[in-house]
């Protein structure tokens, strides 16, 4: 992803700020009425958890259009910059998420590690090009119980660089 796009997130970003986080993007299902708050409640949660497990800490990006009463009480990270630029979520672990032009952008763009979710947004359809953008730069979706492997592994690729 060279070009415009990615030129310009690189031109407005600073240096990032090396975390233990987990950076959760978040979507805005349960505005959209695709998800009720307590589901995507104890999605967060369970991330949380492996994150947890991992010995990492999981902060949540919420949507710039996202309200966020379902995440209250999770380390949040503001919205009010591009996900793309902020130092903290550069600088993070691991960066994971769903269907985000974000965590795409931070992969493709910036190299920082991402995972792909299969959470509460799957029922969000996404036309061919889209899947195999996503699937070029990501990997295919997994399911949050498989994170923490994918935690471990982050832990292990940031020791050794």
């Amino acid at each position: 992803m060279n070009g415009g796009v990615g030129q310009t997130f690189i031109a407005a970003a600073g240096p990032a700020i090396p975390s233990n986080d987990v950076v959760l993007l978040t979507q805005p299902w349960v505005d959209l009425g695709l998800v009720t708050e307590d589901d995507f409640r104890r999605f967060v949660e369970r991330v949380a958890e492996q994150a947890a497990a991992a010995g990492l800490r999981l902060v949540v990006r919420p949507h710039p259009g996202e309200r966020t009463s379902p995440i209250d009480g999770f380390p949040l990270l503001s919205n009010d910059a591009p996900a793309e630029v902020q130092p903290e979520i550069r600088g993070a672990r691991l960066v994971i998420g769903e269907t985000t032009t974000a965590l795409l952008n931070l992969a493709a763009i910036f190299g920082v590690p991402g995972v792909r979710l299969a959470g509460p947004g799957a029922v969000a359809r996404l036309s061919r090009d889209q899947r195999e953008l996503l699937d070029t730069y990501l990997g295919t979706p997994v399911q949050t119980g498989a994170l923490q492997s994918f935690m471990h592994r982050a832990q292990r690729w940031h020791e050794e660089s």
